[in-house]
């Protein structure tokens, strides 16, 4: 684009009155980790598909911004967004909000939207009582962002409503486990039953936002379920309609859906125990790296990080490995002050990289080294982690959480 809005012209066009929509979109964005989200993420907030959200943000909020203010662009959705940032690997564009409108928001009290209260859904399926055979289809229309809506059994419930958000679990037959989730489009209603006895059965309608096969990455085994932090619900029930407690839904959002998370919100999570550490795995597990980075950050600032500091004596192992002394200092309880380090990067999509046992204590000097200088982790065993550290090998030692923090 030649030219884009100043924060005084995003002000006139928000005073100038706005569609709902478009303001659920900005708001969703704008809540986001760094005001950046795809169109799936925001999408899957707000509960519209994102066929929807692109034909809202770029024909009906963009285009006439851009008639009005004589801008060019060969994507409407281009003018709130800066939207050709790089793929990432998940094939979705980022949409970056532009600074002007972040200000423009905030200084019109428009930055965040009331908030809505929405429950989630188990719905279930099960093949031994009904074969699925469009399963796959179904699958690759979704992959490609095709809307699919549906009507599904709610059970013996009257309660699921219009705009609530579901999990669909596989049950019956191994394997079982959540393959889908998506969006409720309709209050329940009475139709003939799926069997063809001629009986009633309740439904709701229903759009599928996300669906994977049993062998995918993100099919969310039951054993993985009866495991915390999941485990305070029961995974297999008799039918559909069971509510999903809120605290496990969000935790779900986040593992299945790969929801965004504010930031704030996740300077706000515990690590004080292990207990507390394996919750923060689970639910940060497909996490992207900027909102693993984060978590570290709160799990080497926690009580575990403490204790790890404790029992290597707040002192630097590269510099004990090295013989060498950098020095630090003293911290007002009389503490030598060392920093907790993740050796396994945490951006890293790599199976307890935040546990504890991935913690070592470095100096201020070495631990900024490890992040920015010439050092590779070259092994890893139960007792020890070996670096290359600017052509030198260098050992040092590995605790044991689980015994150490059990």
């Amino acid at each position: 684009m030649a030219k884009t809005l100043s924060t005084e012209e995003w002000i006139e066009v928000l005073h100038g009155g706005i569609r709902p929509l478009s303001l659920r979109i900005l708001q969703a964005v704008y809540n986001s980790l760094d005001h950046t989200a795809t169109a799936k993420a925001v999408a899957e907030t707000i509960g519209e598909n994102v066929r929807t959200l692109n034909l809202e943000i770029g024909n009906r909020f963009g285009k006439p911004i851009a008639k009005q203010y004589n801008l060019r662009s060969d994507h409407y959705y281009g003018v709130p967004f800066q939207v050709f940032a790089p793929k990432r690997k998940d094939g979705l564009f980022d949409w970056i909000m532009r600074e002007e409108l972040i200000n423009a928001l905030e200084q019109t009290g428009l930055a965040t939207a009331p908030e809505i209260t929405k429950t989630t859904y188990l719905l279930t399926w099960n093949p031994t009582k009904w074969d699925w055979k469009e399963l796959p289809e179904r699958i690759q229309q979704i992959a490609s962002n095709v809307s699919i809506e549906d009507r599904w059994s709610a059970g013996t419930t009257t309660k699921p409503k219009s705009g609530d958000s579901f999990y669909l679990i596989r049950l019956g037959l191994d394997p079982k486990g959540i393959l889908g989730s998506g969006v409720i489009l309709s209050n329940v209603y009475k139709d003939t039953h799926w069997d063809g006895s001629g009986r009633e059965a309740k439904y709701v309608k229903v759009r599928f936002d996300k669906l994977v096969a049993v062998d995918d990455q993100d099919f969310l085994s039951l054993t993985e379920l009866n495991e915390p932090p999941f485990d305070a619900m029961n995974w297999t029930p008799q039918a559909s309609g069971t509510q999903i407690p809120s605290a496990i839904a969000q935790i779900l959002n986040v593992r299945f859906n790969g929801a965004e998370v504010k930031e704030a919100i996740l300077r706000e999570e515990k690590a004080d125990t292990l207990t507390d550490i394996r919750r923060l795995e689970a639910i940060y597990a497909n996490a992207v790296p900027r909102v693993k980075e984060v978590i570290s950050k709160v799990i080497e600032r926690g009580s575990v990080a403490d204790v790890v500091k404790k029992y290597f004596k707040y002192e630097c192992l590269a510099c004990n490995a090295m013989g060498l002394h950098l020095g630090s200092f003293l911290k007002q309880d009389g503490e030598q002050y060392v920093e907790a380090h993740h050796v396994i990067h945490v951006s890293k999509l790599v199976k307890g990289s935040l546990s504890a046992s991935n913690i070592i204590t470095l100096c201020a000097t070495h631990h900024r080294q490890f992040h920015h200088g010439n050092v590779e982790a070259t092994a890893t065993t139960p007792e020890w982690f070996s670096f290359n550290i600017d052509d030198v090998e260098v050992k040092v030692p590995r605790i044991d959480a689980e015994k150490l923090l059990g």
